[in-house]
């Protein structure tokens, strides 16, 4: 990846007016810190700094929302379409609802009012009713530009134009010395008009771009959940010592940490259907198919819908204790975002053995693909009525903190550190299904055998020897009537002897029969 790449990467994420959550953010400002005597492995920092990066933005990118109402649609629009994951219309089967669970604002309402629970994916459906005074003090509907924005546009019109008019004048002062040995001063060097408009064109199209986003942008509702729980101290190490560990949610009472999306659903001025996913694994429920759910300090925060380049709404949250606290724009900070902290907790029983009752499960599989020291294995399959869930261990062995060394000495046999595969999963006659990859944690064994886990935003500081790096990951795809499936790991390298590749591994076949 080189400076252009990241720069896009940026670029992206200013659009989408998404922030790194804290701790990451922490851990980039550290890294850029490296010691004087530590500069010999500054590649290799930059390098997991740039995985680091990617992977929150990865995952920007392509979040989760919840479009679909318990009974099917909402709008229209059935559970994940946007990602182009269908649901059966059998889902309201499926829903259980939840009694009695309500919190008071003053005159506006929060209710719980039911839950679904399937394999690894858990759904939660409020109903919000605002008072009049809330949705007026929440801003909703009211644009974010103000004249400011519009001021500073045109003042960096200007400095968008006079830095390509010097680009283009060092690029032809470095030919004119390349080629005649002399050397000419910028002040006296003359450009090609069209050149210096084309480059200026092509640079003010992204602050273009910001400008568009902002003028589409709304203000809209969201119901942030668990946004300061913290239930102990994360795995410390050289970079990010003693951090606080936050928990997204509580089950039998045990706080935990799960992956989360919300939704919005604008019913009408004052009513809003509310939609929080989460992704609740082996590791959080522990073999449990009912379990009670707790989610404390609750929140109201208004926040503004983030739309893809056509136009077309995208979500606006994973992870809900950085959306509630979290917002790059000053202004914005300190004169329109609104919580409004709700004093209550939500409860709920949830189970999913009704879903179970209808799954079919496939265990005990022998199936898996290798790449270097890389390991793809298919270690669970659940076909429910909802979609089918493929539950997949990534396992990179030979783990030892690497050393920058000579170009003569490096080697392309190990691979350290992989964060990221893309899975292409395929029906037997071939067609491909779209699917979505979920996970919570990534684990470090390390070589007596004992344990450390990240949270799937981080990778490991600390010098290491023959550990093994592995994570449980949930591959989301349709409930098809299939008897086969064929998965193909792409698998994004980066072995710091030849950058990052991406690499197709060899294919896994699934019998669902």
């Amino acid at each position: 990846m080189n400076s252009n790449d990241i720069d896009d990467l940026l670029k992206f994420a200013v659009l989408r007016e998404n922030k790194i959550p804290e701790k990451v953010d922490k851990r980039i400002e550290e890294t850029l810190r490296i010691p004087k005597k530590m500069k010999s492995n500054i590649i290799i920092a930059l390098g997991r700094l740039i995985a680091i990066i990617t992977s929150v933005l990865t995952i920007a990118a392509g979040g989760v929302g919840v479009y679909a109402a318990m009974g099917g649609e909402v709008a229209g629009k059935p559970v994940f379409e946007f990602l182009g994951i269908k649901v059966s219309s059998k889902i309201d089967k499926y829903r259980e609802n939840v009694e009695d669970q309500v919190i008071y604002y003053e005159d506006t309402k929060i209710e719980l009012v039911s839950s679904i629970c399937s394999e690894g994916i858990t759904i939660l459906e409020f109903d919000v009713k605002l008072s009049k005074e809330d949705k007026e003090k929440l801003l909703l509907g009211k644009s974010i530009i103000r004249q400011e924005d519009y001021d500073m546009f045109e003042e960096t019109k200007i400095n968008i134009r006079e830095g390509a008019e010097e680009t283009l004048k060092q690029v032809k002062q470095h030919e004119i010395v390349t080629n005649t040995g002399k050397y000419v001063a910028l002040e006296d060097i003359e450009v090609d008009a069209e050149e210096l408009e084309n480059l200026y064109q092509e640079r003010l199209k992204s602050y273009e771009d910001i400008m568009d986003y902002k003028e589409e942008t709304k203000y809209t509702l969201g119901l942030a959940l668990n946004t300061e729980q913290v239930i102990g101290k994360y795995t410390p190490d050289k970079w990010n010592p003693d951090s606080d560990l936050y928990g997204t949610i509580y089950i039998d009472n045990q706080g935990y940490y799960a992956k989360n999306w919300q939704k919005s659903e604008k019913v009408n001025d004052y009513e809003y259907k509310i939609y929080q996913m989460y992704l609740l694994t082996d590791t959080e429920l522990q073999g449990k198919e009912d379990f009670k759910i707790t989610l404390k300090n609750n929140k109201l925060v208004n926040m503004t819908l983030p739309y893809t380049r056509d136009g077309e709404e995208w979500n606006w949250t994973n992870d809900s204790e950085w959306f509630a606290k979290s917002f790059d724009d000053e202004y914005y900070e300190e004169q329109r975002k609104i919580i409004i902290n709700l004093d209550g907790d939500f409860e709920a029983q949830v189970s999913k053995e009704k879903v179970l009752e209808d799954s079919k499960i496939i265990e005990n599989l022998d199936l898996k693909s290798e790449f270097r020291n890389i390991t793809i294995s298919v270690e669970k399959v659940t076909v429910t009525p909802i979609q089918t869930i493929i539950q997949i261990k990534h396992t990179a062995t030979q783990q030892t903190t690497p050393t920058y060394k000579q170009k003569s000495e490096k080697t392309d046999e190990i691979e350290y550190l992989p964060m990221t595969s893309k899975f292409r999963i395929y029906d037997e006659d071939g067609n491909e299904i779209n699917n979505i990859v979920l996970s919570n944690w990534r684990t470090l064994i390390y070589e007596d055998g004992t344990t450390r886990t990240y949270d799937s935003h981080d990778i490991p500081q600390e010098k290491i020897k023959n550990a093994t790096w592995e994570t449980v990951e949930y591959i989301v795809i349709e409930n098809t009537q299939c008897s086969k499936l064929t998965i193909i790991t792409e698998e994004i390298t980066n072995n710091y002897s030849d950058g990052e590749n991406i690499v197709e591994m060899d294919s896994i076949e699934i019998d669902l029969r």
